[in-house]
């Protein structure tokens, strides 16, 4: 059996696949070696009993997850792995990035948003990042944590429309205090503002929300894309028009 796994920093997807047919999908935590020891990463597998279930009977792996852009933690996520797995024998370990680019059949600029988005230029043959990832903290351009604390900030310096704000403070029962505790106690600081930005989902079609949809999307586009325009530009692609920063600009 396949094993065929993609993780982010907070959610893990695990997909096995017997004979070209998947017949088992589960979701354990994120397993990032970037910020994790091989003690937490080992304990996230061995709490999930549907892992364990399928343990011995895993072949080949294919792992593809954030935190894996390093030999040493490329070596980490692999003893863990075959010592999980103890009958793998094919075992693949990727950073998050490369699931798609082996998905890619035509050079492309690839883009992952997350609590540390990145991105990479696929020629057809290799890839090369211009921009350096530097995590959630900095650069989660697009994602729920970027959303969070848009949100937040909104909330807090009186920018919301009224109708929202009472919304918004009702519906995660908001306060000072408690969002002071959140943001500086023990829990995890990736997966507090994602909370909050899960009001946004609910509310997507309100024209407040929209335009903070609008603006997060624009803002990703120049962030990611736009370093590699000179590379786009002899792509073949979809043509399709966006409004981006006043004029109609056709994304690539």
């Amino acid at each position: 059996m396949i094993l065929l796994a993609e993780s982010g920093s907070t959610k893990f997807d695990w997909n096995l696949i017997d004979n070209g047919r998947l017949i088992q999908s589960t979701r354990t935590e994120g397993l990032n070696p970037g910020i994790l020891s091989r003690d937490q990463l080992v304990g996230r597998i061995q709490d999930s009993n549907e892992l364990k279930s399928t343990r011995y009977g895993v072949k080949n792996i294919l792992f593809f997850g954030a935190g894996c852009n390093t030999s040493s933690s490329k070596n980490l996520i692999s003893c863990v792995l075959k010592d999980f797995f103890p009958n793998s024998d094919d075992l693949l370990v990727e950073e998050d990035t490369m699931a798609i680019v082996y998905n890619t059949s035509e050079p492309a600029v690839i883009c992952i948003l997350g609590k540390g988005s990145n991105n990479c230029y696929y020629n057809g043959k290799e890839i090369y990042n211009r921009i350096p990832s530097l995590g959630y903290l900095v650069m989660d351009d697009g994602s729920d944590n970027y959303y969070g604390q848009i949100l937040l900030r909104a909330y807090f310096y009186n920018k919301m429309p009224k109708n929202i704000r009472q919304l918004f403070s009702k519906k995660i029962s908001i306060c000072t205090k408690s969002v002071l505790k959140r943001l500086h106690g023990s829990e995890s600081k990736r997966t507090i503002l994602a909370d909050y930005a899960k009001f946004i989902v609910e509310h997507k079609y309100d024209p407040y929300i929209k335009e903070i949809i609008d603006k997060g999307i624009t803002t990703t586009f120049e962030n990611l894309l736009t370093p590699y325009s000179k590379e786009l530009c002899p792509v073949p692609y979809n043509r399709h028009k966006k409004y981006v920063y006043g004029t109609w600009t056709t994304i690539r």
